[in-house]
């Protein structure tokens, strides 16, 4: 289960990364539909899977719900603000990406801590 977090916590680093520097380069190499939503990503289809089974009373675990759709919405946004040229759009969909992001990981780090302590006992 610790692995799952530490490999979705290095995905959505990744994928935050990949479209931040689609714009700072200005390249057009993503499309749209490189992008997972919070379904379908490696931290969405945990949580569909065995998170909510395991942890879905754990106030973190519900806590990460919103940040996460709201992280997968704005990277969206800010490809495609990009891709039709909006510059000014695309950077404050990357901002509110960046925000959606930190509290992605601030929820799984506090997770994994909880996880270890559950371990421990």
């Amino acid at each position: 289960m610790l692995a799952s977090i530490d490999a979705a916590r290095q995905s959505h680093l990744d994928r935050y990364q990949e479209v931040a520097d689609e714009i700072a380069q200005g390249s057009h190499r993503l499309q749209l539909d490189h992008l997972h939503d919070h379904r379908s990503c490696s931290l969405g289809r945990w949580m569909s899977e065995s998170g909510d089974a395991l942890l879905k009373n754990q106030p973190e675990y519900q806590a990460l719900h919103g940040p996460h759709h709201d992280f997968h919405h704005a990277l969206r946004d800010a490809l495609g603000a990009w891709l039709q040229g909006d510059l000014a759009s695309a950077t404050r969909q990357l901002e509110a990406a960046d925000r959606a992001c930190a509290q992605v990981l601030q929820h799984l780090d506090r997770l994994s801590k909880e996880i270890h302590l559950r371990i421990k006992e």
